[in-house]
């Protein structure tokens, strides 16, 4: 057996951060093909000795015939048995052209809703019959997939996961978030990890440190086209010397160890890698009462959701979890024997052999 991976892009995301743990474990014949040139994730990949195709997709129809022919090209070099494919335009591009190229069994790995994309989910569900099976990362994407017609026997669940070794590697103990931010010893650290973006609903989570103390800090890891909006909002609010911006980081799962609750308080979302680090991590966990969220934490201690348009019972929340006693020991295993990457890793090997 030979694997293609066809995705839309190889820049930093969920998706491409789980092929980036995935794939050098799969230990099989296989490549990756990336339609746009974004590769940030794709350099990651090569390193790993993996075989990595950019196509160069723009938006212009010379440039779209080009790159079917440069897509053609390669599956007939490489004659992979089954393609998989990560995210919307990957899916409908890989299932029409694989089928046309003579791949016979075709994977569509599902990360995301598109209910809301009225013409992308027409041709979604329109294109379906040329896929062999649907590999969703949550079992809360099921409903949308039989909506669009996909029955239960090509469904199969495969989720995110977390590596463990690699943040081992990566952790530093001594590493201090207070300390950098001059920030009191008993100040108790609110930290989101997300892109700055409408859809990860940010401004509730600033509006909610309003009914928590001054005791309370919030840091925004990430960056985004929403980041001016928040700011202004922050300074609306006079909680400029509550709320840090941190932008861009490497050091992540450090300032995660480092805070004392996760937020994730997403409008929509696939399925959170930032949500299962901080799990992988034994934070308390906040998150939005979306099915795609509270799925990742149904059976973690120390999990709770709020209702995702109300600040009000966002700050309940995190007054609620605050006050709860962690059992460290419990919560990795709870994580370790859900999420582990070399248990995705097998799992996705048996449904690439019933495949």
């Amino acid at each position: 057996m030979k694997l293609g991976i066809l995705i839309t892009g190889l820049g930093v995301g969920g998706a491409e951060n789980h092929l980036l743990k995935v794939l050098p474990k799969l230990k099989i014949p296989l490549f990756v093909v990336s339609l746009t040139n974004l590769n940030d994730v794709g350099k990651e990949l090569e390193k790993k000795g993996i075989k990595v195709y950019y196509l160069g997709l723009r938006k212009d129809l010379i440039n779209i015939f080009l790159v079917v022919l440069r897509f053609r090209k390669i599956i007939k070099m490489e004659k992979p048995t089954v393609l998989d494919t990560y995210l919307i335009h990957a899916n409908l591009f890989g299932r029409i052209f694989g089928k046309l190229f003579g791949i016979k069994k075709i994977i569509s790995s599902v990360r995301n809703d598109y209910s809301d994309l009225k013409f992308m989910n027409f041709l979604d569900k329109n294109t379906s019959r040329l896929v062999k099976l649907y590999v969703p990362n949550s079992k809360s994407l099921v409903p949308y997939l039989k909506r669009n017609g996909v029955t239960k026997n090509k469904i199969k669940i495969l989720p995110n996961c977390i590596d463990f070794e690699k943040i081992k590697k990566e952790l530093n103990e001594k590493f201090s978030i207070k300390e950098e931010l001059s920030l009191n010893k008993n100040d108790k650290v609110i930290v989101s990890v997300a892109r700055l973006e409408k859809q990860k609903n940010l401004s509730c989570l600033i509006k909610a440190m309003k009914y928590l103390d001054d005791s309370f800090k919030l840091l925004l890891v990430g960056y985004g086209s929403e980041k001016d909006n928040l700011v202004k909002l922050t300074s609306e609010l006079k909680l400029k010397e509550r709320v840090f911006f941190l932008g861009k980081r490497k050091d992540v799962l450090n300032i995660v160890n480092s805070s004392d609750i996760f937020v994730l308080p997403s409008f929509k979302e696939g399925m959170s890698n930032a949500l299962l680090e901080a799990m992988a991590l034994g934070k308390k966990c906040v998150v939005s009462d979306i099915p795609q969220n509270t799925v990742v934490i149904e059976g973690y201690d120390v999990g709770i959701s709020f209702k995702v348009k109300n600040d009000k019972d966002l700050a309940l929340k995190i007054k609620k979890i605050i006050a709860t006693k962690v059992s460290n020991k419990k919560l990795l295993e709870f994580v370790k024997n859900n999420y582990d990457v070399d248990f995705i890793v097998n799992e996705y090997k048996e449904i690439l052999k019933e495949i």
